[in-house]
C-alpha cells in the first residue's frame, strides 16, 4: 500500500533529525529562505501590517495557542492517575480535589487590596474635586456679585 504524503513527509523529517549535521543544514537553509523572503516582502512581520492584518494575525495566533494548551491540557490529563477517594470508606466517598496554589491566593489577595486601594483613592479624590469646583462656583458667584456692586454705585453716583 503506497504511502500518503503526510506519512512520506513524517519519515524524511525523521530521517533528517536522525542525522544532526543533514539537520542543521537543513535549519540553516530554512532560516536562509525565510530571511530571503523578509527581504523580497513575501513575509511581513507583525508591525509591517496594516492594522487589521495585524488583528487577524494576533487572533490566529490566538487560536493556535488555545489548541496548543488544549493538547497539553489533554496529554495531562491523559498521563495523571484518577483521583482517589478519602480514606477506606464507600467508593463514593468524598474525593479530594486540589486547590489553589498558596502564591495564587495570596496574589488574588494582594491584587484585591489594590485594587479596593485604588477605589478608595478615586473616591477621595472625586470627593476632593468636588469640593473644589463648588469652592471656585461660590467665588466666581461673589465676584461676580462684587463687581454687580462697584457697577451699580458707580452708575448711581454719575446720576446724582
Amino acid at each position: 500500500m503506497p504511502l500518503t504524503n503526510a506519512e512520506r513527509l513524517r519519515r524524511f523529517r525523521d530521517k533528517l533529525k536522525a542525522d544532526p549535521v543533514r539537520y542543521n543544514e537543513h535549519k540553516k537553509k530554512e532560516r536562509k529562505r525565510y530571511h530571503d523572503n523578509k527581504v523580497d516582502g513575501t513575509v511581513k512581520l507583525i508591525n509591517e501590517k496594516t492594522e487589521r492584518a495585524q488583528r487577524q494575525q494576533r487572533k490566529k495566533w490566538r487560536g493556535y495557542k488555545r489548541t496548543q494548551r488544549q493538547k497539553l491540557k489533554d496529554v495531562e490529563q491523559q498521563l495523571t492517575p484518577p483521583i482517589s477517594p478519602v480514606g477506606d470508606g464507600p467508593p463514593d466517598a468524598q474525593f479530594v480535589f486540589p486547590s489553589c496554589s498558596r502564591q495564587k491566593i495570596q496574589s488574588n489577595k494582594k491584587r484585591n487590596r489594590e485594587k479596593a486601594k485604588v477605589y478608595r483613592d478615586n473616591r477621595i479624590l472625586e470627593k476632593k474635586l468636588e469640593n473644589a469646583s463648588r469652592t471656585i462656583e461660590r467665588l466666581k458667584k461673589r465676584l461676580a456679585r462684587s463687581t454687580n456692586k462697584v457697577n451699580f454705585h458707580e452708575v448711581r453716583q454719575e446720576n446724582c
